[in-house]
């Protein structure tokens, strides 16, 4: 067993989240935000027996336990640190560590799967809902309307005309993101009530 797969336990498989946690660490921390060598070890750690898991997983059952190729057609391989060598028998431990990592792979694509799936069914109905929802030209559209974005209306902060996104387009400023549209664009809008004293 090596230094790194001692410091984590040598089937002590992360999960997806634990993976993308240290990754992003890895990628956008450094000493400025008190991450220290020791977080940093850790993290490359957690990477690299997320790779192991994901080979372990796809890997046979009873494949050699260097380079988990089956033993049928295996022959002479080169196996990191060993040379030369056959198939070698996995130990009943990496038998079940690799059952476990198939497990763990085949609930996270199906957790995947199922997000994808959700996913599309919401920019479904985002599309529905403003196939149903009433227009108006960008043109007539003023602070105080509300306009569907995402499935979700939201009040119009501010239209800016002076930056149109086209000659006769304008700016519409939500609360979250501001949006160009070109002139004749018509808009998914409902109009507020003019407030009269």
């Amino acid at each position: 067993m090596t230094a790194t797969t001692a410091l984590r336990g040598q089937y002590d498989w992360p999960t997806e989240q634990d993976y993308g946690d240290a990754h992003y660490r890895l990628d956008f921390y450094g000493p400025d935000d008190g991450y220290t060598r020791e977080q940093d070890t850790a993290d490359e750690v957690t990477v690299a027996a997320y790779h192991r898991r994901n080979r372990a997983a796809h890997a046979p059952q009873n494949g050699c336990s260097e380079c988990g190729m089956d033993r049928h057609g295996h022959g002479q391989r080169w196996h990191e640190g060993l040379g030369f060598g056959g198939w070698v028998e996995p130990t009943d431990a990496l038998r079940k560590a690799r059952t476990i990592a198939r497990r763990m792979v085949a609930a996270e694509t199906a957790r995947y799967r199922a997000d994808q799936a959700a996913w599309r069914a919401e920019v479904a109905s985002w599309a529905q809902a403003e196939r149903d929802a009433p227009t108006m030209p960008v043109e007539d559209i003023r602070a105080g309307d509300r306009v569907l974005n995402h499935g979700e209306w939201m009040e119009v902060l501010d239209v800016d005309r002076d930056r149109p996104a086209s000659p006769g387009g304008a700016w519409i400023r939500l609360a979250t993101v501001s949006i160009g549209f070109p002139a004749g664009h018509l808009v998914p809008t409902r109009r507020t009530p003019e407030v009269t004293p």
